[in-house]
């Protein structure tokens, strides 16, 4: 699943945006996490893939395990809630 949204951040204030991300879901799933660059990529057993700033956009491309008893729609809405929760 692929996700994209415009932001009117500074890098700093995206950085630090997907720092709380990467807590939460860290808590929520037990994924960790590493910067590569402007890029956050996350590995668990139930979720991966990466969260990427490209100047005024954030994209999101998530890899639902098969062991995560969710709809993608699901996972969707929870992305969603993340970027107006931390993005606004």
């Amino acid at each position: 699943m692929k996700l994209t949204r415009k932001h009117s951040k500074s890098k700093e204030e995206v950085r630090e945006a997907l720092d709380s991300i990467a807590g939460d879901m860290q808590k929520k799933f037990g994924i960790g996490h590493k910067w590569e660059g402007e890029t956050l990529r996350f590995n668990g057993n139930l979720v991966s893939g990466y969260i990427a700033n490209s100047g005024d956009e954030i994209t999101v491309d998530l890899k639902k395990s098969f062991f995560l008893p969710v709809p993608e729609s699901t996972l969707k809405g929870w992305v969603e809630e993340y970027f107006n929760k931390y993005l606004g």
